[in-house]
């Protein structure tokens, strides 16, 4: 496992302790102690997860989150199939604050899910 500590991030938009924006992979094993502050899409890992191929597990974070939407402990905003998700990020814990004027979570700010890969709702 990977122990981060007193990390300060920011910036504007896909924002995340680890990866901004994550369209494929693995997340595992991290202790991370820090701060993330950003516009939008913004969260304690991952700003962003493109879709459900990829994985967050066994995370544990410490540290205010700041944005002004789509704003998760563990990831700002998540997009893909919404009952894959479970699958998706799991054995995460979170005890930061997070503060958001919009869309806010403990774990996912923001979940954008697909019907199929044709249909949007």
């Amino acid at each position: 496992s990977s122990n981060i500590n007193n990390s300060n991030i920011s910036g504007n938009t896909y924002v995340g302790s680890i990866v901004g924006l994550l369209n494929s992979g693995t997340i595992n094993e991290i202790n991370l102690n820090g701060n993330v502050s950003a516009y939008t899409e913004t969260g304690g890992i991952v700003g962003r997860i493109n879709n459900v191929v990829s994985t967050v597990k066994s995370v544990i974070t410490s540290g205010d989150i700041t944005c002004s939407s789509n704003c998760g402990g563990i990831v700002g905003n998540v997009q893909g199939d919404l009952y894959k998700i479970p699958r998706t990020i799991y054995g995460v814990y979170e005890s930061g604050t997070i503060t958001s004027e919009g869309y806010a979570g403990r774990v996912i700010g923001r979940s954008t899910y697909y019907y199929n890969s044709y249909t949007k709702y």
